[in-house]
């Protein structure tokens, strides 16, 4: 990838606002070529959207919890197409190591977080599940500088 679009990725990261010219003058680039470069890595799914940062913690969100997942092996695609769909995770990942799967949710309360663990213990397929909770909260973003080096 070029090095002029990883600028514009770190751009966009930080303000998906940005004008084509704010990211044009900041990489050296014109504005047709800011918008060329941008449609090209949206086609490429590169970019795969924009959306707002939302600060779940002020809508009254303020209860992470992580969940490490044994399932049935067999039944592991099923399960993760499940979770994925649930809108009360924000991130699933199937994983290596004695877990099958990790997720993340976020709630409003420990009764609702504890409805999603019954639920979990619910399917047949899932032996265990390990559920931590975060206490705080010391990096939540994702960046390109791992990129640079």
């Amino acid at each position: 990838m070029k090095k002029t679009h990883l600028k514009i990725l770190s751009i966009l990261q930080t303000d998906g606002k940005a004008s084509y010219a704010e990211i044009g003058k900041k990489v050296g680039l014109s504005i047709s070529s800011v918008q060329k470069a941008i449609k090209e890595m949206e086609r490429e799914n590169v970019i795969k959207g924009y959306k707002a940062d939302i600060n779940l913690e002020k809508l009254g969100f303020d209860l992470i919890a992580l969940f490490l997942i044994k399932a049935n092996g067999p039944h592991i695609r099923r399960i993760v197409k499940s979770l994925k769909e649930d809108r009360s995770l924000e991130f699933v990942y199937e994983i290596t190591g004695e877990y099958d799967i990790a997720t993340m949710g976020k709630f409003r309360n420990r009764e609702t977080m504890n409805n999603k663990i019954k639920e979990l213990l619910n399917d047949k397929n899932i032996e265990s599940t390990n559920t931590s909770i975060v206490l705080s909260i010391e990096k939540e973003e994702r960046n390109l500088d791992f990129l640079k080096e």
